[in-house]
């Protein structure tokens, strides 16, 4: 499968298209009569909530450096996606972190595993059941073309996916999983896009 050149995705094509999801979400929302952001209300201040889920967006994003520089599939799946994405200024990445942090979490978090819990289950088992399944789908949709190079990605969105979940059942709205995040997805990017190749 050819790549399409990485100065040809812009931010105008990136807002879009997470823009697109999450309109899904909202969609899917409006016609099960849900509030995809907010759970419940939540009895922890607006900043308790950014700041769990920023520190746990840093804790994600030291975890992802220490694989990169302690495995090689973690190396292999770096370079993949930095020659992928290519160089990208602030800017960029903020955009970009922005757009896919707000839309991916309306559409799984807020919507997806929300309609879950309707689904088969009562109480604590509905929410598990609807944390893990939209976790799933969240993971299995991070791949590439390169299955071999990307399964580890999926792997591991799976179980950030489960732990954004489990931080949307507890803090009851979108705050602290969309900070993850954002967080999560700005400074790896900064991490894969702008700094030197792997050998």
């Amino acid at each position: 499968m050819t790549q399409v050149p990485a100065q040809k995705i812009g931010v105008g094509i990136v807002i879009s298209f997470y823009g697109v999801m999450a309109a899904v979400g909202y969609f899917f929302s409006w016609i099960f009569d849900i509030n995809p952001l907010v759970l419940r209300e939540s009895s922890n201040s607006l900043w308790f909530r950014m700041l769990i889920g920023g520190g746990f967006g840093i804790g994600v994003v030291l975890v992802s450096a220490l694989f990169t520089h302690k495995f090689y599939w973690a190396k292999r799946l770096s370079e993949t996606l930095r020659n992928t994405l290519g160089r990208r200024n602030f800017v960029e990445i903020f955009f970009f972190a922005l757009a896919s942090g707000l839309g991916e979490e309306i559409l799984f978090r807020g919507t997806l595993q929300q309609l879950l819990t309707m689904v088969l289950f009562d109480g604590v088992a509905a929410n598990i059941f609807g944390v893990v399944v939209a976790a799933v789908i969240f993971g299995v949709l991070h791949t590439g073309p390169e299955r071999a190079v990307f399964f580890p990605w999926t792997i591991f969105a799976i179980v950030v996916g489960a732990l954004l979940g489990l931080l949307y059942w507890w803090t009851g709205d979108l705050v602290a999983p969309v900070t993850a995040h954002f967080t999560i997805n700005f400074f790896n990017l900064h991490l894969i896009c702008n700094r030197d190749a792997i050998d």
